[in-house]
């Protein structure tokens, strides 16, 4: 890199080229972190970093789980948005307009056996990882970047997300604009002036698989950790 801009946090397209928001809802698909910069052959790449922590998995479709979508047949239906783009109850974002997923996402290719669920191919935990990459692709419509990869944080030993990420890699094709690849939580710790100490202390027990994570049942919300110790489960406090 030759220059590096300002680390961007909830990072979103202002301009909402995805045509997210509407007279409900002001919501617009962010990004955790957004590292971006000039490269020596003047191109400006950006990284679109999405953290997991602790969670279990990526946001599922709200569409899909709308008690006012008219048309689970399409939910239930294969393909990316049901492969009925025109009756998908996201991309008509729930019934005020019209989303532009499908014409940002990079090109896609069926998820193997053991990780369909039968139906939509972005309803459950691709979905976020589609409208990221949507923004990723938009971005570069726009000339903001020339590139973007896409990247999952997340402690190296949490396999339930690391799995949640394969299955993403399944279904989206990276391509000379639009990369997907994995960051340790470990590996950016470690970048950290204390080396990391600081960021262990506090996420060791769950970087160490020794914390059970409670969760609201939509899993929208972090309702307790219990860490083991000395063989037994003892409540910590919630550090948001």
């Amino acid at each position: 890199m030759t220059d590096v801009d300002p680390v961007v946090f909830e990072f979103e397209d202002e301009t909402d080229r995805l045509a997210e928001a509407s007279s409900r809802s002001p919501h617009k698909t962010q990004v955790d972190v957004v590292l971006s910069g000039t490269t020596d052959d003047g191109l400006r790449h950006a990284v679109f970093i999405e953290v997991k922590l602790s969670e279990v998995d990526f946001g599922w479709c709200s569409a899909f789980e709308s008690p006012d979508n008219p048309h689970r047949d399409v939910c239930a239906s294969r393909g990316m948005f049901g492969s009925d783009v025109d009756r998908c109850f996201q991309l008509q974002n729930h019934g005020r307009g019209r989303r532009y997923y499908d014409t940002n996402v990079p090109d896609v290719r069926p998820p193997g056996v053991s990780s369909s669920d039968g139906g939509c191919w972005v309803r459950q935990g691709r979905n976020q990882p589609m409208r990221n990459l949507a923004l990723a692709g938009a971005s570069i419509e726009q000339k903001r970047f020339d590139r973007v990869t896409y990247a999952l944080c997340a402690p190296d030993r949490h396999p339930t997300i690391w799995r949640r990420f394969e299955e993403l890699q399944e279904v989206f094709i990276p391509d000379d604009r639009v990369d997907i690849q994995s960051l340790t939580a470990e590996v950016v710790a470690h970048q950290h002036p204390d080396g990391g100490t600081a960021f262990t202390e506090r996420y060791a027990p769950a970087l160490r698989d020794q914390a059970l994570v409670h969760l609201s049942p939509d899993g929208s919300q972090l309702l307790g950790v219990w860490l083991m110790r000395n063989g037994q489960a003892v409540e910590s406090p919630i550090v948001v």
